[in-house]
């Protein structure tokens, strides 16, 4: 079993183990309802195919969800 990792443990240069999280489109709809952001760019891919405002023909996470998946992985 892996050591816990804790805050005071962690010296500059530690490589850090992976995270992976899946999200759906999905996922990012429930966000975007629970947020009240409904923009295109996180919830329609039609529009996303077409505009590609990030040079991608994706919906993008609406930035407050990456930050609470970021606060899972510290609080882990």
């Amino acid at each position: 079993m892996e050591k816990k990792l804790t805050f005071a443990s962690i010296e500059c240069g530690d490589k850090l183990p992976v995270v992976k999280q899946h999200l759906s489109q999905e996922d990012i709809w429930h966000f975007a309802v629970g947020s009240l952001d409904m923009n295109p760019v996180h919830c329609s891919p039609e529009w996303c195919r077409t505009a590609q405002v990030f040079g991608i023909p994706e919906t993008v996470q609406h930035g407050q969800m990456t930050l609470s998946l970021l606060a899972k992985v510290i609080t882990n």
